[in-house]
């Protein structure tokens, strides 16, 4: 499957469906920190409609947006501290993963093979790993080296990129043994 996720700005992410395995209609979705909603757009940019529409909270709303191996949508809710699913029978988001308060979770994404979701959580210091298919937490990423960790990226080879917001840098993890690379 093709697709990418990528900051516009401090407010709004954005992930791209392609019609082979998307369940959504080939396009752009966007999910927007401030505005706490995810929008539908057209191949051609134009605003088709919300899937989502939540009441503002202050501090973060919808950050991370990946499509996942079978083609669903996945959208990171920071203060409910969930990762929400599409859900194509019903035409709403429901909790695929829901972890204690004050975690702030911020983005996702998942591993090469589908078999791994890996998750940014800021205020735990970590990153966390959760098979993709149930949901349930399989281990984490955490130590002095992680500050807030606020993005998370696994490429072909299994490495993991993690953002920290505050420590300015990069951190890089073997995705499987969970090493420190650099």
């Amino acid at each position: 499957m093709q697709r990418t996720a990528k900051l516009l700005g401090p407010l709004l992410t954005l992930a791209a469906a392609y019609p082979a395995t998307a369940q959504l209609p080939p396009g752009f979705y966007a999910a927007g920190d401030k505005t706490d909603n995810v929008l539908q757009y057209d191949c051609d940019g134009k605003f088709v409609r919300e899937l989502a529409n939540r009441p503002n909270v202050p501090g973060c709303g919808s950050l991370g947006i990946e499509f996942g191996p079978q083609g669903a949508l996945y959208v990171v809710r920071c203060h409910w501290n969930a990762v929400l699913k599409w859900n194509d029978t019903t035409g709403r988001f429901q909790t695929f993963i829901q972890e204690g308060s004050r975690q702030e979770m911020h983005n996702l994404d998942f591993s090469p093979d589908g078999r791994h979701l890996w998750v940014a959580a800021g205020r735990v210091r970590a990153v966390r790993q959760y098979d993709a298919r149930t949901g349930a937490r399989l281990g984490q990423v955490s130590g002095a080296l992680l500050q807030y960790p606020t993005d998370v990226a696994i490429d072909t080879s299994g490495k993991l990129y993690i953002a920290d917001r505050l420590a300015a840098k990069v951190v890089v993890y073997d995705g499987r043994t969970l090493r420190v690379l650099t």
